[in-house]
């Protein structure tokens, strides 16, 4: 053939050999063809990878199959059969012919030795005659003469075998480095369905509470506990003194004790309302999160401490061999699958029984560890407790924590270093911010009691001093009325009419006294008789008047009777005037008593205050909930199994460019191909020829090792090629 398109040409070639005339679309007479039946068909979904010649003529000769003779040219046109001795019946049961003439090639000849079709059609004509359509075996003819080169592979098992030629590959146990590469080739979009939810492995829990370590009771007061408190009938209250604690300030006094010393001080606090009424919030803390401050010891024995720091604890917990908690839940066909382990095939939750998880990729991690470290506040007002996952998300080594820790200043101008900062950071942290809080009760009789105590003494003294004060001025005007009376006696005896009168009875009492001592006691006492038997008639009548004797006579005449009974009558209306005025005061002392005691018994029935407020996760605290939670989760065993058999059969998405191996085999038993852009050469083919191969591999190929294969090999059975590929 090619000296005749030399002459087409119009040049001159060397002398003339004849050109065989065996093409795919011709058969030089003497030609050979063997009827078979092969496991590949015209759709090019399988195709054989075919080292050589060799293997290809080692196979075919393994066939069974009818093998006819051509003594005649053949020509291949379009659309026509052609005609073997061959009956019906078992033309009819073959699908594929090789064509070969023994007597090829001549020299010069660049045309294959062999020639491979399929059998598209197959119709009776007689007896011995049977019809047949054949298309040309592209690939088998020229493929393992091609070559390829730079492709855009869009999926295959590539993925597959360049990531399993990773380092440290171990079913279960992917190694510390794995994550790097699973970034870099398991990462590609599928566009697969998933299923509506993830089922639950392997899960690994933690209490914030260690046991030993517990709660912590933290008391935050506006009065300094520590100090004296006094008793009721002194009460005493200090002002708290502020702290610096946990890199904040504030004006209040923070304190941490254990539950049971937290129990002894509130019955201590009990009889101390005054004090207790400056505690601002009670709050729940987990003392594994806490160091202790300076040691305090409160009235009443309880001891605590003033409220510590929450330090870095380094690597709080450490969830070790990532890999084989997913692979315990994940079948073993699919081993070489390490993109199951992948989002979104697989994640990692975190929660904190708060009802917002957190979801990581486990590619994402920076180590085959999940690390998390801690980080919180313990100030009530600021309480916050988080968990993150260490330098997830991070491609930056995690080992030099200069790399990562941020010099901070503190509220005293003091330097420290903050977390390392790497990867997602707090972007991917579970908090924990509604602590416990708790309110107590405060006897307000007794706080009453003891904020007036000093006012009910001073009531009391108050109503002493008016009763003493009333008493004292109720006695100073009997004094006064008394020495009114005293002068009035005094002003009379000054007077003309006293002078009189005290005469006169001075006289009548020595003229009495004289006549005694001379014996004229009988006579003055016979002219007495006398003189009293006249005027005993009338003796009756002026007796009431102070006229019946002579004193009275004189005391009438002179006015002394009037100013007696006037004296008399000032006297008792003195005396009476006191008598009532110092029951007055009794009475105003008793009432102001009383009702000093009154306010007091009414005030015993005054309802007890409640101090702080009652919130937070009392109920996770309860039911044991404040724990954090690792879940590892798959899809469930039926989407697993869906996704697990498309890629055993089709392999991953990969979207690189690459050069194809050469045998285009990265898998022990079968390779499959998808290519968006396919750069091929074959020197024995036509550009048409070439154009099918390229559409074969762009519209999708498995290429396998052995032909008996294609039908009935387990797909699960195709380790990947150790290799380096892409």
């Amino acid at each position: 053939m090619g000296n005749l398109l030399k002459r087409l040409r119009g040049e001159n070639p060397e002398p003339l050999i004849e050109d065989s005339g065996f093409t795919p679309y011709s058969w030089p007479t003497d030609s050979k063809a063997m009827l078979c039946r092969v496991p590949w068909d015209a759709t090019y979904r399988n195709v054989v990878d075919w080292q050589d010649q060799a293997a290809k003529d080692a196979y075919f000769d393994s066939l069974d199959g009818d093998s006819v003779a051509l003594d005649s040219m053949t020509y291949l046109k379009p659309n026509d059969p052609i005609f073997v001795d061959v009956p019906f019946s078992k033309a009819y049961a073959y699908n594929y012919l090789v064509v070969e003439n023994p007597k090829l090639p001549v020299p010069g000849e660049e045309e294959p030795p062999k020639l491979y079709y399929f059998v598209t059609a197959v119709g009776y004509v007689a007896p011995n005659t049977t019809s047949i359509a054949v298309q040309l075996d592209v690939w088998t003819t020229y493929g393992d003469s091609a070559t390829f080169g730079r492709c855009y592979v869009e999926r295959g098992h590539i993925g597959i075998a360049a990531e399993c030629s990773q380092p440290s590959l171990n079913y279960g146990d992917l190694g510390t480095s794995r994550t790097p590469i699973m970034r870099r080739y398991l990462t590609a979009a599928e566009g697969l369905d998933i299923g509506s939810e993830y089922a639950i492995g392997e899960t690994d829990n933690f209490s914030i509470a260690r046991p030993g370590s517990g709660w912590h009771v933290l008391i935050m007061s506006s009065v300094d506990l520590v100090a004296s408190w006094g008793d009721a009938s002194n009460p005493s209250m200090t002002t708290a003194d502020g702290q610096k604690t946990d890199g904040l300030i504030g004006g209040c006094n923070v304190y941490s004790l254990s539950a049971d010393e937290f129990e002894k001080l509130m019955g201590s606090l009990k009889n101390a309302p005054w004090v207790a009424k400056g505690i601002l919030s009670v709050t729940a803390f987990p003392k594994a999160l806490l160091t202790d401050g300076p040691s305090v010891t409160f009235q009443g024995g309880a001891t605590g401490y003033f409220l510590g720091t929450t330090p870095d604890q380094g690597y709080y917990r450490t969830i070790e061999d990532v890999w084989g908690k997913f692979a315990a839940h994940i079948p073993v066909r699919y081993k070489n699958l390490h993109k199951l382990w992948c989002y979104p095939y697989s994640v990692i939750e975190i929660n904190a029984c708060s009802g917002s998880p957190v979801l990581l990729k486990p590619e994402l991690l920076g180590h085959d560890q999940l690390r998390l470290k801690n980080i919180s506040c313990a100030v009530p007002g600021h309480i916050k407790i988080g968990f993150y996952p260490f330098d997830y998300n991070s491609d930056s080594p995690t080992d030099r924590a200069e790399h990562w820790n941020v010099v901070s200043m503190t509220m005293d101008d003091t330097a420290f270093a903050s977390p390392q900062v790497c990867g997602n950071f707090l972007d991917s942290a579970v908090w924990l911010a509604e602590m416990p809080k708790f309110s107590l009760v405060n006897d307000n009789y007794l706080n009453y009691l003891a904020s007036t105590t000093h006012t009910r003494e001073w009531q009391y003294n108050s109503a002493g001093w008016q009763q003493a004060k009333s008493n004292a001025s109720a006695q100073l005007s009997y004094d006064q009325a008394q020495q009114q009376i005293a002068t009035n006696r005094a002003n009379w005896n000054a007077s003309t009419q006293g002078l009189i009168g005290n005469v006169a009875g001075n006289l009548s009492n020595d003229v009495m006294t004289g006549a005694n001592a001379l014996g004229l006691g009988g006579v003055a006492s016979a002219a007495g008789d006398a003189v009293n038997g006249l005027i005993s008639g009338v003796s009756g009548a002026v007796g009431a008047t102070g006229w019946d004797s002579m004193q009275g006579i004189v005391n009438n005449l002179t006015g002394l009777t009037a100013m007696n009974n006037t004296q008399a009558m000032q006297s008792n209306i003195a005396s009476q005037n006191l008598d009532l005025a110092q029951w007055a005061a009794q009475g105003d002392y008793e009432n102001s008593i009383a009702k000093i005691e009154a306010t007091v018994q009414d005030a015993a029935l005054t309802a007890p205050s409640v101090i702080g407020q009652a919130g937070g996760s009392g109920f996770s605290m309860s039911n044991g909930l404040f724990i954090v939670q690792t879940r590892f989760k798959t899809i469930d065993q039926n989407h697993l199994h869906i996704i697990g058999e498309y890629w055993l059969r089709y392999g991953y998405a990969v979207r690189e460019f690459m050069t194809p191996p050469e045998d285009l085999c990265c898998m022990e038993h079968f390779t499959y191909w998808k290519m968006l852009e396919t750069s091929v050469e074959c020197v024995k083919a036509d550009e048409t020829s070439k154009e099918t191969i390229r559409g074969i591999f762009e519209k999708g190929v498995t290429v396998w090792r052995v032909p008996d294969e294609i039908t009935n090999h387990d797909i699960g059975d195709n380790d990947p090629i150790i290799g380096n590929y892409y």
